[in-house]
C-alpha cells in the first residue's frame, strides 16, 4: 500500500519532469524559428545585394575609368599610340592664354626620353627619300693584332635612328592632336617643347628652327593671320611660325605627327 508522503513525492517529481520537457520543447522550438528567420533574411539581403549590383557596379565602373582617363591625361610617361583620326573623345581642346591647344587625351611616351636624349652628335637631314634625324658617334677599335704602342686604332661610326619625318607631309583633312609638349625637332637636334615658345620670339619668320613632328618646318615670328595649328601657306609650302603672343608652338598637326624611335 502506498504512503501517502511517497505519493506526493512521486506526483511533486512527475509535476517537475513535465515541466522541464515543456520548457525544453518549447526552447528548441524558439531556436528553430530564429534560425528560420535569420535564414529568411539573410536570403532577402542576399537578393536585394544581387538586384543592386549591376547598377552599383556600372556606377562604379563609371567613375574608375573617368579616374583613370584624368590619370592619364596627366601622366606624360604614359606610352599610347598617336590617334590617327581623333574623335572628339580622343583629344580635348584646351583654352590657353590666347588661341587653342588641342591636346590629345592619351599623351605618348615622348617625355619619358628627355633623359636619353643625347646632346651631342645628333643630325637632321635628308636620307633616302625621308628626313632622318639621328645619332652618330665615332667607336674606336684598338689593333690587337699587335702589341707595338704605334698602332693605328680602327674608328667606325655608328648611326642610332631618332626620329624619321617626311620630305613633304602630306596634310590631313582633321588636324591632328598635339600628344606631348615635345613637338619637334630644331637643326641642331634639340628637343622643341611647345611651351617654350617664348626663347624663339627674338627669331625673324625667315629664320627656320627646326621640324615638327609631322614633318613642316617651323620658323620665327610671322605677324600675319594663322590657323588653328599656328601655321600658314607660304610660298614655299606649309610651314608652322612662332608667334610672338601664343604660349606654344603648335596648336595642332596638319599632318600625322611621328614616333621617337630611341
Amino acid at each position: 500500500m502506498i504512503r501517502t508522503r511517497d505519493f506526493i513525492l512521486f506526483v511533486v517529481a512527475f509535476l517537475f519532469l513535465s515541466m522541464a520537457i515543456v520548457s525544453t520543447l518549447a526552447r528548441d522550438s524558439s531556436r528553430d524559428d530564429f534560425v528560420a528567420t535569420g535564414i529568411s533574411f539573410t536570403d532577402t539581403e542576399l537578393s536585394l545585394s544581387s538586384e543592386g549590383s549591376p547598377e552599383d557596379s556600372e556606377l562604379n565602373r563609371t567613375e574608375i575609368i573617368n579616374r583613370l582617363k584624368n590619370k592619364i591625361a596627366n601622366n606624360t610617361l604614359s606610352i599610347t599610340p598617336v590617334p590617327t583620326s581623333p574623335e572628339s573623345e580622343e583629344s580635348e581642346i584646351v583654352p590657353e592664354e590666347l588661341g587653342l591647344l588641342k591636346k590629345c587625351t592619351y599623351p605618348d611616351d615622348a617625355l619619358s626620353l628627355v633623359p636619353l636624349w643625347p646632346l651631342s652628335n645628333v643630325h637632321v637631314e635628308s636620307r633616302e627619300g625621308a628626313r632622318l634625324v639621328y645619332l652618330e658617334e665615332k667607336v674606336v677599335f684598338p689593333d690587337l693584332s699587335t702589341s707595338t704602342a704605334s698602332a693605328t686604332p680602327e674608328v667606325t661610326l655608328t648611326v642610332t635612328p631618332l626620329l624619321q619625318l617626311a620630305l613633304s607631309p602630306v596634310q590631313q583633312a582633321e588636324s591632328q592632336c598635339v600628344p606631348s609638349e615635345i613637338v619637334g625637332v630644331s637643326n641642331a637636334g634639340i628637343l622643341l617643347f611647345n611651351n617654350d615658345a617664348k626663347a624663339y620670339r627674338g627669331i625673324g619668320e625667315q629664320t627656320h628652327i627646326g621640324y615638327a613632328r609631322d614633318g613642316f618646318p617651323i620658323y620665327g615670328v610671322y605677324e600675319g593671320e594663322v590657323d588653328e595649328c599656328g601655321g600658314y601657306e607660304h610660298p614655299l609650302g606649309y610651314r608652322y611660325t612662332v608667334s610672338a603672343e601664343r604660349p606654344y608652338l603648335i596648336g595642332c598637326f596638319k599632318a600625322l605627327p611621328q614616333a621617337f624611335t630611341l
